[in-house]
C-alpha cells in the first residue's frame, strides 16, 4: 500500500507459496483508480491503518521491555 501512495521508488520482497501473477502500474493510474472506485482507496487506507496499529503495538511492547530492563539494571 505504501508504494501505491508514495510517488518515489519503493521496493519490497515477497515469497509466494503458490503460482501468482503480478502487475506494475504507475502512481497516476493508482490515483485515477482510487477516484473512480473510492471503496478501493478506502480499503487501501484501512489496510495501512491496520498495519500501522500493529507496528505501534509492537513498538510499545519493545518500549516496555526496555523500560523494565532499565529498572532491573538499576
Amino acid at each position: 500500500e505504501a508504494a501505491m501512495i508514495r510517488t518515489g521508488p519503493y521496493s519490497i520482497t515477497a515469497k509466494a507459496e503458490v503460482s501468482v501473477q503480478t502487475a506494475r502500474f504507475s502512481h497516476e493510474l493508482f490515483v485515477r483508480v482510487t477516484h473512480e472506485y473510492p471503496m478501493f482507496g478506502r480499503q487501501v487506507l484501512v489496510n495501512m491503518a491496520d498495519k500501522l496499529g500493529h507496528s505501534m503495538r509492537e513498538l510499545e511492547a519493545v518500549r516496555q521491555m526496555i523500560s523494565r530492563a532499565r529498572v532491573a539494571g538499576s
